[in-house]
């Protein structure tokens, strides 16, 4: 069941017409009359065109939005100007409070006659995007609330994510003894050049002229445009406050050296030093450290949100110490672009430094571990003969247990930092040897061209 209201259906564009067919059904015409208004599955006394429907084939079925966007790029197919799938899903964690449920690319195939003349077949897309049940779906009794909640949900993408909202309907099943399943669910339509072309003629219209800065480029169109020498990353921007701001320093000096001596409060010297430590600590998981600067893997709107996060906790640290003259600058992520052998060279070094550190530590853990074992084969021998042991041999144990465990944890944080360097440098090299997708754009394409 659908529910999107009563108004009068009416077409003015191929998004209008996609947005109208009916994707749960196959095999049946789409009129559109003198005033433009539609008409499904009836032939009315007067029309002007008729798109029939002659196919409709699901291409992906899938929760994982990553399938939908590989799927979308191999197409060469454009969402509508104002709309990215990644605002999509923030609307929806927004409105439901969860992302989507799932996602459905659909492709339609229509014959379309103008009046009753054949003029040609062209096929459009449709992607289906679908919330979870809302609250009280399948519960027995709570129907109404179940459905209230959904057209409070539409009601608010409408207000809020208009762009989203203008094609976000209510959909939903009724089952037995007042219970009902309702969600809401937004079909994006999806046009070709050829289903343009065929849609504007049946109709006898002028395409709308569309505006010279809507030449917009995804992530992995931007990429296809560098040229092959040059790679874009983007850099992270910051200052922390050391955990030994305000500290007292004392300078003493004689004919040979000097010494400095450094004292802090030692809530102060904690408190900064956690911070600062969880925090590079968490850069270390999603950034690359290299001679200019920390290189994300990957920017997107939650790592941005994280970082500003630990911004605010670095303001409400300093204002719970009292330091009120310390000024936290905001963080700042900058996209730059560099040859491609000099990015491959600052990560080449750091995954070179960090293996070697690996190897370090793993010489070292089997140097500890042999010790150990080494002692207790004393102990136990010691055991059997006397029934007593060296107390220094188990206090040794104990040091080599604790230095075991660091040094693991050590390892752990190495391999990490590794798993994080051969991401980005994976990354870096991925469009390496790909061309352009056939269908991308006609006007990227003569982009590409002037570049």
């Amino acid at each position: 069941m659908s529910m999107s209201g009563n108004k009068t259906r009416k077409v003015s564009t191929p998004h209008d017409l996609i947005f109208h067919t009916d994707g749960d059904d196959v095999d049946y015409p789409i009129y559109i009359l003198p005033d433009f208004s539609v008409v499904l599955k009836r032939r009315p006394s007067e029309f002007v065109a008729n798109f029939y429907l002659a196919k409709n084939e699901d291409l992906v079925k899938t929760q994982n939005v990553d399938e939908i966007k590989q799927k979308i790029s191999e197409l060469g197919l454009q969402l509508p100007n104002d709309i990215d799938l990644d605002m999509v899903i923030e609307a929806y964690k927004n409105i439901t409070n969860k992302p989507p449920d799932r996602y459905v690319l659909t492709r339609f195939t229509y014959e379309v006659y103008q009046g009753n003349n054949y003029i040609g077949d062209a096929v459009s897309y449709a992607l289906y995007i679908f919330s979870v049940d809302t609250p009280f779906s399948g519960q027995k009794g709570e129907r109404h609330k179940a459905w209230g909640v959904a057209f409070s949900w539409k009601e608010r993408m409408v207000a809020k994510y208009p762009a989203v909202g203008q094609f976000t309907y209510v959909k939903g099943e009724e089952g037995r003894r007042g219970r009902a399943w309702a969600r809401i669910q937004t079909k994006i339509p999806i046009t070709t050049p050829e289903f343009e072309e065929l849609f504007y003629t049946a109709l006898g219209l002028q395409p709308k002229p569309q505006k010279e800065e809507k030449l917009e480029l995804t992530e992995e169109e931007k990429e296809k445009l560098l040229p092959m020498w040059l790679r874009r990353v983007y850099l992270v921007i910051f200052t922390l406050p050391s955990e030994w701001i305000k500290a007292k320093y004392e300078w003493k000096s004689n004919d040979k050296e000097i010494t400095m001596t450094r004292t802090q409060l030692r809530e102060m010297y904690k408190a900064l030093g956690c911070f600062r430590s969880r925090f590079l600590q968490y850069l270390a998981s999603v950034a690359v450290k290299t001679q200019i600067g920390w290189i994300l893997v990957d920017y997107n709107d939650r790592i941005k949100q994280e970082l500003a996060e630990y911004m605010r906790e670095c303001e409400d640290l300093l204002k719970k110490l009292k330091i009120d003259d310390y000024p936290v600058k905001p963080i700042r992520i900058v996209e730059i672009y560099l040859p491609k052998d000099v990015v491959e060279a600052l990560i080449d070094e750091y995954i070179k430094e960090y293996k070697a550190k690996m190897e370090q530590v793993v010489e070292k853990l089997k140097e500890i571990m042999k010790s150990k074992e080494e002692l207790r084969e004393i102990v136990r021998k010691q055991a059997q003969r006397h029934s007593k042991v060296t107390p220094e041999f188990l206090e040794d144990i104990e040091k080599l247990e604790k230095e075991e465990k660091k040094l693991s944890r050590n390892l752990k944080n190495i391999t990490k930092r590794l798993e994080v360097a051969e991401k980005l440098m994976k990354t870096l090299r991925l469009h390496e040897d790909k061309t352009m997708p056939p269908l991308i754009s006609e006007r990227v394409k003569a982009l590409l061209q002037t570049l």
